[in-house]
Protein backbone atom coordinates (compact mmCIF):
# COMPACT_ATOMS: atom_id res chain seq x y z
CA UNK A 1 0.00 0.00 0.00
CA UNK A 2 1.36 3.44 -0.89
CA UNK A 3 1.25 6.29 1.62
CA UNK A 4 1.02 9.92 0.77
CA UNK A 5 2.50 12.66 2.91
CA UNK A 6 -0.07 15.23 3.96
CA UNK A 7 1.10 18.75 4.86
CA UNK A 8 -1.18 21.04 6.84
CA UNK A 9 -0.43 24.68 6.22
CA UNK A 10 -1.65 27.26 8.73
CA UNK A 11 -3.91 29.93 7.46
CA UNK A 12 -2.41 33.33 6.80
CA UNK A 13 -4.42 34.78 9.71
CA UNK A 14 -3.13 32.21 12.22
CA UNK A 15 0.42 32.67 10.99
CA UNK A 16 0.13 36.41 11.50
CA UNK A 17 -1.05 35.98 15.10
CA UNK A 18 1.88 33.65 15.86
CA UNK A 19 4.45 36.11 14.49
CA UNK A 20 2.86 38.99 16.42
CA UNK A 21 2.94 37.06 19.72
CA UNK A 22 6.60 36.15 19.33
CA UNK A 23 7.55 39.73 18.53
CA UNK A 24 5.77 41.08 21.60
CA UNK A 25 7.35 38.63 24.11
CA UNK A 26 10.02 40.45 26.18
CA UNK A 27 13.58 39.24 25.88
CA UNK A 28 15.96 38.89 28.81
CA UNK A 29 17.67 42.15 27.81
CA UNK A 30 14.34 44.01 27.64
CA UNK A 31 13.44 43.25 31.26
CA UNK A 32 14.28 45.97 33.83
CA UNK A 33 17.09 45.06 36.25
CA UNK A 34 16.19 44.09 39.81
CA UNK A 35 16.75 46.89 42.32
CA UNK A 36 19.90 46.68 44.40
CA UNK A 37 19.63 47.03 48.19
CA UNK A 38 20.69 50.39 49.57
CA UNK A 39 23.61 50.81 51.95
CA UNK A 40 22.86 49.46 55.43
CA UNK A 41 19.83 47.59 54.14
CA UNK A 42 17.50 50.59 54.04
CA UNK A 43 15.43 48.79 51.38
CA UNK A 44 17.11 45.43 51.74
CA UNK A 45 15.43 42.16 50.85
CA UNK A 46 16.31 38.56 51.70
CA UNK A 47 19.37 37.29 49.88
CA UNK A 48 18.30 34.26 47.80
CA UNK A 49 21.75 32.77 48.30
CA UNK A 50 21.30 32.67 52.09
CA UNK A 51 19.55 29.74 53.69
CA UNK A 52 16.86 31.24 55.94
CA UNK A 53 15.42 28.17 57.64
CA UNK A 54 17.45 26.39 60.30
CA UNK A 55 16.94 23.89 63.09
CA UNK A 56 14.38 24.32 65.85
CA UNK A 57 15.31 26.78 68.62
CA UNK A 58 17.18 25.49 71.66
CA UNK A 59 15.47 24.97 75.00
CA UNK A 60 14.51 28.17 76.87
CA UNK A 61 17.13 29.64 79.19
CA UNK A 62 16.49 30.68 82.80
CA UNK A 63 15.55 34.29 83.53
CA UNK A 64 18.37 36.66 82.65
CA UNK A 65 19.90 38.59 85.55
CA UNK A 66 22.21 41.44 84.58
CA UNK A 67 24.92 42.26 87.15
CA UNK A 68 25.35 45.95 87.98
CA UNK A 69 28.98 45.88 86.82
CA UNK A 70 28.26 44.29 83.45
CA UNK A 71 30.45 45.21 80.49
CA UNK A 72 27.93 47.39 78.60
CA UNK A 73 28.67 51.15 78.68
CA UNK A 74 27.23 52.91 81.74
CA UNK A 75 26.81 56.13 79.75
CA UNK A 76 26.69 57.02 76.06
CA UNK A 77 27.58 60.30 74.37
CA UNK A 78 26.88 61.78 70.98
CA UNK A 79 29.94 61.55 68.73
CA UNK A 80 31.71 64.93 68.74
CA UNK A 81 32.26 66.81 65.48
CA UNK A 82 29.68 64.65 63.67
CA UNK A 83 26.37 65.54 62.08
CA UNK A 84 24.01 63.10 63.82
CA UNK A 85 20.61 62.22 62.38
CA UNK A 86 17.76 61.71 64.86
CA UNK A 87 19.99 62.44 67.84
CA UNK A 88 18.37 61.85 71.25
CA UNK A 89 18.49 64.70 73.79
CA UNK A 90 21.86 65.23 75.44
CA UNK A 91 23.34 67.46 78.13
CA UNK A 92 25.97 70.15 77.60
CA UNK A 93 28.76 67.55 77.70
CA UNK A 94 27.08 65.50 74.97
CA UNK A 95 25.94 62.67 77.24
CA UNK A 96 22.58 61.23 76.14
CA UNK A 97 20.03 62.14 78.78
CA UNK A 98 17.64 59.26 78.07
CA UNK A 99 20.29 56.53 77.90
CA UNK A 100 20.17 53.48 80.15
CA UNK A 101 22.17 50.27 79.92
CA UNK A 102 19.13 48.07 79.27
CA UNK A 103 15.78 48.43 77.50
CA UNK A 104 12.72 46.17 77.70
CA UNK A 105 10.70 44.90 74.74
CA UNK A 106 7.96 42.25 74.92
CA UNK A 107 9.33 41.01 78.22
CA UNK A 108 12.92 40.80 76.96
CA UNK A 109 15.65 42.96 78.53
CA UNK A 110 18.46 43.74 76.12
CA UNK A 111 21.39 46.15 75.92
CA UNK A 112 20.88 49.54 74.31
CA UNK A 113 24.55 49.76 73.25
CA UNK A 114 26.06 46.23 73.03
CA UNK A 115 29.63 47.42 72.49
CA UNK A 116 32.85 47.56 74.47
CA UNK A 117 33.09 51.34 73.98
CA UNK A 118 31.99 53.99 71.51
CA UNK A 119 29.69 56.92 70.82
CA UNK A 120 26.31 57.47 69.17
CA UNK A 121 26.65 58.50 65.50
CA UNK A 122 23.15 58.02 63.99
CA UNK A 123 19.66 57.41 65.32
CA UNK A 124 16.53 55.54 64.29
CA UNK A 125 14.30 57.33 61.78
CA UNK A 126 14.48 59.16 58.43
CA UNK A 127 17.96 59.84 57.14
CA UNK A 128 18.81 61.35 53.75
CA UNK A 129 15.25 60.75 52.61
CA UNK A 130 15.21 57.08 53.57
CA UNK A 131 14.46 55.17 56.76
CA UNK A 132 17.41 54.28 58.98
CA UNK A 133 16.17 51.16 60.75
CA UNK A 134 18.57 51.04 63.66
CA UNK A 135 21.18 53.05 65.52
CA UNK A 136 24.86 53.45 64.70
CA UNK A 137 27.58 53.23 67.35
CA UNK A 138 31.02 54.47 66.33
CA UNK A 139 34.57 53.83 67.49
CA UNK A 140 37.73 54.31 65.41
CA UNK A 141 39.20 51.25 67.12
CA UNK A 142 38.23 47.59 66.55
CA UNK A 143 36.34 47.14 69.83
CA UNK A 144 34.30 44.09 70.83
CA UNK A 145 30.62 43.66 69.96
CA UNK A 146 28.56 41.80 72.57
CA UNK A 147 25.32 39.82 72.48
CA UNK A 148 22.68 42.22 73.81
CA UNK A 149 21.13 39.41 75.85
CA UNK A 150 20.76 35.63 75.74
CA UNK A 151 19.66 34.20 72.40
CA UNK A 152 20.56 32.00 69.46
CA UNK A 153 22.01 32.82 66.07
CA UNK A 154 19.52 32.88 63.19
CA UNK A 155 21.72 34.40 60.46
CA UNK A 156 25.46 34.67 59.96
CA UNK A 157 26.36 36.01 56.53
CA UNK A 158 28.21 38.59 54.47
CA UNK A 159 25.98 40.98 52.49
CA UNK A 160 26.99 43.94 50.34
CA UNK A 161 24.66 46.27 52.25
CA UNK A 162 25.29 45.05 55.83
CA UNK A 163 28.77 43.59 55.47
CA UNK A 164 29.47 40.84 58.00
CA UNK A 165 26.09 40.47 59.70
CA UNK A 166 24.63 38.47 62.57
CA UNK A 167 20.95 38.19 63.43
CA UNK A 168 20.25 36.82 66.90
CA UNK A 169 16.86 35.78 68.23
CA UNK A 170 16.59 37.17 71.76
CA UNK A 171 13.02 36.13 72.56
CA UNK A 172 9.91 34.63 70.98
CA UNK A 173 9.32 37.81 68.95
CA UNK A 174 12.47 39.86 69.62
CA UNK A 175 15.55 39.83 67.37
CA UNK A 176 18.63 41.99 66.82
CA UNK A 177 20.80 42.62 63.78
CA UNK A 178 24.52 43.35 64.26
CA UNK A 179 26.09 44.65 61.05
CA UNK A 180 29.40 45.80 59.49
CA UNK A 181 31.45 43.52 61.75
CA UNK A 182 35.14 43.32 60.94
CA UNK A 183 35.00 39.65 61.85
CA UNK A 184 32.84 37.13 63.66
CA UNK A 185 33.88 35.62 66.94
CA UNK A 186 35.49 32.20 66.65
CA UNK A 187 33.33 29.11 66.90
CA UNK A 188 29.89 30.72 66.56
CA UNK A 189 27.59 29.35 63.89
CA UNK A 190 23.93 29.44 62.92
CA UNK A 191 21.91 27.65 65.59
CA UNK A 192 24.41 28.27 68.41
CA UNK A 193 23.22 29.77 71.67
CA UNK A 194 24.90 32.91 73.01
CA UNK A 195 24.89 34.44 76.47
CA UNK A 196 24.41 38.06 77.42
CA UNK A 197 27.68 39.98 77.11
CA UNK A 198 29.38 37.24 75.08
CA UNK A 199 31.69 38.62 72.40
CA UNK A 200 30.12 37.88 69.01
CA UNK A 201 32.41 39.92 66.76
CA UNK A 202 34.60 42.98 66.26
CA UNK A 203 33.34 46.41 65.17
CA UNK A 204 34.27 46.98 61.54
CA UNK A 205 33.55 48.75 58.28
CA UNK A 206 32.61 45.88 55.99
CA UNK A 207 30.04 46.24 53.23
CA UNK A 208 29.57 48.26 50.09
CA UNK A 209 30.54 51.93 50.18
CA UNK A 210 32.97 53.96 52.21
CA UNK A 211 31.66 53.87 55.76
CA UNK A 212 33.63 54.54 58.94
CA UNK A 213 34.05 51.77 61.47
CA UNK A 214 30.79 51.35 63.41
CA UNK A 215 28.11 48.93 64.56
CA UNK A 216 24.74 49.18 62.85
CA UNK A 217 22.39 47.77 65.49
CA UNK A 218 18.75 47.00 64.70
CA UNK A 219 16.16 45.68 67.13
CA UNK A 220 13.35 43.81 65.38
CA UNK A 221 10.02 42.30 66.35
CA UNK A 222 7.62 39.84 64.74
CA UNK A 223 7.42 36.25 63.59
CA UNK A 224 10.32 34.70 61.69
CA UNK A 225 9.36 33.71 58.15
CA UNK A 226 11.00 30.86 56.27
CA UNK A 227 11.17 32.91 53.07
CA UNK A 228 11.57 36.44 54.43
CA UNK A 229 13.84 35.75 57.41
CA UNK A 230 14.86 38.87 59.30
CA UNK A 231 13.66 41.14 56.50
CA UNK A 232 10.05 40.24 57.26
CA UNK A 233 10.41 41.63 60.80
CA UNK A 234 9.53 45.12 62.01
CA UNK A 235 12.37 47.40 63.19
CA UNK A 236 11.81 49.44 66.35
CA UNK A 237 13.66 52.28 68.05
CA UNK A 238 15.48 50.77 71.04
CA UNK A 239 15.53 54.19 72.73
CA UNK A 240 11.73 54.19 72.79
CA UNK A 241 11.85 51.12 75.06
CA UNK A 242 14.20 52.42 77.73
CA UNK A 243 12.42 52.47 81.11
CA UNK A 244 11.65 56.00 82.30
CA UNK A 245 12.06 55.28 86.01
Amino acid sequence: MAFRRIFIYPSLAALGLLISACASAPSETDRPPLPEPDLEGETAEPDPQVEQEIASPPSPKPEIIVPEDFAFPKSLSLCPRMTISNAPPANAEGEIATYATMAALHGVRLAVAPIEAGCFSSGFGPRNGRPHKGIDLYNPDPVAIYAATDGWIREKVYREDYGNMLVIQHGDTVFARYAHLESFADNIEIGDTVRIGQTIGIMGETGRGQVPRHLHYEVLTGEWGVLTGSFGLTPVDIFAHIPTN
